[in-house]
């Protein structure tokens, strides 16, 4: 499709693409890289275990559980999803174990997710500025900036998926023998990605199933290769599950829709809506501070009658056929559908405005939203000054937008967020470390979560030399999470009145005002080291 609007858009672009493109990416990387082990302000239980995991698989196979090469993560007893594990495996291992390490995986998937992402719109509208547009919408986005710096199974769904969109696209529009190639690349894109989250194993089949729906005519062959791959890739998780389901699901189980019984399909049927919301995409959205900054919106807010504008052109071009946009008529459908399937995984769940499990749909948003600019550029083709002035205003408001991104996720956000990331166990785990001699008892408050992981994580225990019966000592019933009391001379159990009788502080870290977390010397050389946010407040 040419439209002469485009000839104005794109002129003298190839000389200039590649150095837009450049600086977006330069872009994406700062906001993604600068100050990566400090920003989120502290280290979560789910990254240290990640992190740790990583560190055991890459110097023994085997998890901190004893679990070799597993195809599911035991950690808290949640059974995870290992591929951000297994990504971030040869990090740690050759620059050794830290915040950075872990974290610097996610960064490098964020800004390829970025690039796969422009080369995606730029195969289905066939237009450059478009394309690099979106590319900067992508790399502003708050959102995304958070997942690429949170090191957390879910933060990698956006680059797998991205690219199983990419896999898909070259597989159906490509009618050579070859072809059966690239479906067994969208096979194995589709096995990554549900590796990727527990959310996924739902969802990537989905996509396969909806390419089937919509692709599957003169295609079955070429679907069936794709369907092989993704079982051969996927049997060991889908196998696991199935055998032991109150097993691998328990996690599921304590959060699942169903677990709350009465109108089932009507709590289902809120939760769906929810998520495709201007509410949720345009607005407030996740309430959770540890999932999303607070005050930004998942997508832009300036391209919220654009996102249904795309969606309303999609759903004209499919009915009626007005080619609006290049994109085939097939793929359209198949967009659509994902859209509306994106929601359901996390709509069977029991929280609403689950940001990461929901965390599909932004990039999918953010497409349509580019549809939505490519169809208003399509019916302004005859006023070229239009649409460059419309062009020019949507640039302007994406890098004004940098500035707040930028002052809410590094001034803001950390400051807000404290409590809820445990700031202070890091400060806290360092000195006991340092001064874990000076005592013959070391005693953390098991209502941090998980406090046995940061010991782990912050002394770099060597997994050669872990004693898996201590880790396992207490198996966890399906759906609970794991309690570990004992590693050498540091406990875990919760820290009471007694205890501290007659304690005095020997260490606090605090913020100016407010302490987040102590450690009290008890007189018979234990050591007590409880956290404010979860039990003691002065």
């Amino acid at each position: 499709m040419a439209l002469s609007v485009h000839s104005t858009l794109t002129k003298n672009v190839p000389a200039l693409r590649f150095f837009y493109l450049a600086l977006i990416l330069l872009l994406a990387a700062l906001l993604r890289l600068y100050r990566l082990a400090d920003f989120p302000v502290a280290f979560n239980q789910d990254e240290a275990v990640n992190g740790y995991d990583a560190f055991c698989i890459f110097h023994t196979l085997r998890d901190h559980h004893g679990n070799f090469l597993p195809c599911m993560l035991q950690a808290f007893n949640d059974w995870n999803s290992p591929l951000l594990t297994y990504l971030t495996a040869p990090f740690v291992g050759v620059a050794g174990l830290s915040e950075w390490s872990v974290r610097l995986p996610l960064a490098l998937m964020g800004v390829l997710s970025i690039w796969l992402f422009y080369l995606l719109v730029k195969k289905l509208f066939r237009s450059e500025w478009i394309a690099l547009f979106s590319a900067l919408c992508l790399s502003i986005m708050p959102w995304h900036i958070h997942a690429s710096r949170f090191a957390i199974p879910p933060s990698c769904v956006p680059c797998f998926f991205i690219l199983l969109l990419l896999l898909f696209w070259g597989a159906v529009n490509n009618a050579s023998t070859r072809s059966y190639i690239r479906f067994v690349g969208v096979g194995i894109g589709a096995g990554l990605l549900a590796y990727a989250y527990p959310t996924q194993k739902l969802f990537a089949p989905m996509a396969l199933l909806i390419g089937v729906l919509v692709f599957g005519r003169g295609m079955l062959r070429k679907h069936v290769a794709a369907g092989a791959s993704f079982l051969v890739l996927t049997a060991p998780m889908y196998l696991l599950t199935m055998l032991d389901p109150q097993k691998y699901n328990g996690r599921f189980s304590q959060v699942s829709l169903f677990g709350l019984g009465g109108n089932i399909a009507g709590e289902f049927l809120t939760r769906f809506v929810e998520y495709l919301s201007p509410s949720f995409l345009f607005g407030s959205g996740d309430p959770d501070i540890v999932q999303k900054v607070p005050g930004q919106s998942v997508v832009p807010w300036f391209l919220f009658l654009f996102c249904y504008l795309g969606i309303g052109a999609g759903i004209c071009q499919v009915l009626w056929k007005p080619n609006i946009a290049p994109v085939p008529r097939k793929f359209t459908i198949f967009l659509l559908l994902l859209f509306l399937a994106s929601p359901i995984p996390a709509s069977l769940t029991s929280a609403h405005l689950h940001s990461f499990r929901s965390i599909q749909i932004a990039p999918l948003a953010l497409l349509f939203c580019m549809f939505g600019v490519f169809a208003l550029v399509h019916l302004l083709e005859h006023q070229p000054r239009v649409t460059l002035f419309i062009g020019i205003v949507l640039f302007s408001l994406a890098i004004y937008r940098i500035a707040g991104v930028v002052k809410s996720y590094f001034v803001s956000y950390p400051a807000m967020s404290k409590i809820e990331y445990g700031y202070g166990i890091k400060a806290t785990m360092k000195f006991l470390l340092a001064h874990e001699s000076d005592f013959s008892c070391i005693t953390v408050d098991s209502r941090a979560n998980q406090p046995y992981i940061y010991y782990l994580f912050y002394s770099r225990y060597d997994p050669r030399k872990l004693q898996y019966s201590a880790i396992n000592a207490h198996p966890a019933k399906p759906g609970e999470w794991l309690d570990v009391d004992q590693i050498g001379k540091f406990h875990f159990r919760q820290v009471t009145d007694d205890d501290l009788r007659d304690a005095r502080v020997i260490y606090r870290v605090s913020d100016r005002t407010q302490p987040y977390a102590e450690v009290l010397y008890k007189k018979d050389r234990g050591c007590f080291a409880i956290f404010a946010f979860t039990y003691y407040d002065q």
